[in-house]
């Protein structure tokens, strides 16, 4: 029953901006703070080996959940962040985030994810596919970075 769902978005921002964003554990927060809190999520930027257990305290209908988050993969040369999650109803959350330059400039920004929460993966896919549109609707107003990216 799981269920894989894509979103992608192109920005006018520069492909190191958007990375760079998308790393920042409280650039997450920030970007989730109309959906949900995160309690618990560390300072500084993703890194391999991350793992991370955390309250998700949503503001609509969802009950609180604890989640864990473990970071499998940071390819900066690729700009490819890889997170293996799972948490509540949900078995499995393969979480991959890439972003892309784009030859017209700006860049390209995708999250595939595949969901397995059972019976539950195409109610939990269609949430997620939400959260996930209006987290990309955050980085309308990311800046340039100004500082730089730590391997």
């Amino acid at each position: 029953m799981a269920r894989t769902i894509v979103v992608e978005a192109n920005y006018d921002h520069s492909a190191d901006a958007v990375w760079t964003n998308i790393l920042s554990y409280r650039a997450l927060s920030d970007a989730m703070a109309r959906e949900a809190i995160y309690d618990g999520l560390p300072e500084g930027d993703a890194q391999v080996g991350d793992a991370i257990d955390i309250i998700v305290r949503f503001k609509d209908w969802r009950p609180n959940q604890n989640w864990h988050i473990r970071v499998v993969e940071r390819d900066d040369a690729a700009r490819r962040l890889r997170t293996q999650e799972h948490g509540g109803l949900v078995r499995s959350w393969a979480h991959t985030l890439t972003v892309t330059p784009r030859a017209e400039g700006g860049c390209r920004y995708r999250d595939t994810v595949a969901i397995d929460a059972g019976w539950l993966s195409p109610i939990v896919a269609a949430a997620a596919r939400k959260m996930y549109e209006k987290r990309h609707l955050s980085l309308i107003h990311i800046s340039e970075p100004t500082r730089q990216r730590q391997p």
